[in-house]
């Protein structure tokens, strides 16, 4: 006689399981260093401009 499969009982994820996981959170960690990388790259290059004139300076990095 062959046993059968209780129902609802699971023994883990599957390999597909862990790659599409695994991808998604490549996919979401490169997205948020390129954010990231091309907003202080547009800071840098906005700065970098602004330092010839510096009376704009003090209003560019006041706190209010």
């Amino acid at each position: 006689m062959r046993r059968l499969k209780k129902p609802g009982r699971r023994r883990g994820i599957s390999s597909v399981q862990v790659a599409v996981v695994l991808a998604v959170i490549v996919v979401a960690v490169i997205a948020t260093v390129n954010s990231l990388g091309s907003r202080a790259s547009s800071e840098m290059l906005d700065t970098a401009g602004r330092v010839g004139d510096p009376s704009t300076l003090p209003a560019r990095f006041s706190k209010d």
